[in-house]
């Protein structure tokens, strides 16, 4: 009775270990302005003048481009647009999940007129 005790109690201080390690990566995202673009390559550079940021990330077949809910095409992606990019870290590269065309904010809208 005592082992089969000890064998439970090892199973639960065990398994949380290795359901932790079976979750998927957490998404993260980053709103920016597309710097570069190279569909061939698959890669966008996105910065973040608000929090200094730059980063490079990359996509695949199954990664999802929308504007306005719609899909577009890699070759739509020009420096300058604006986008939120939902992506995992995964062997030491952003791999974008989902990539989000968005037109300019508002305030610049109406300060262009």
């Amino acid at each position: 009775m005592k082992k089969l005790c000890l064998l439970s109690l090892g199973f639960v201080l065990v398994a949380p270990g290795f359901i932790q390690a079976a979750e998927p990566a957490q998404r993260e995202k980053f709103y920016g302005r597309v710097s570069a673009v190279e569909p061939a390559a698959q890669t966008l550079v996105a910065t973040n003048k608000k929090h200094q940021l730059e980063e490079s990330f990359t996509w695949d077949e199954r990664t999802k481009m929308t504007y306005k809910q719609k899909p577009i095409l890699p070759s739509e992606l020009k420096v300058g647009q604006y986008v939120v990019i939902s992506y995992i870290l995964e062997q030491n590269q952003n791999k974008a999940k989902k990539i989000v065309l968005r037109d300019p904010p508002s305030f610049l809208k109406k300060s262009a007129q």
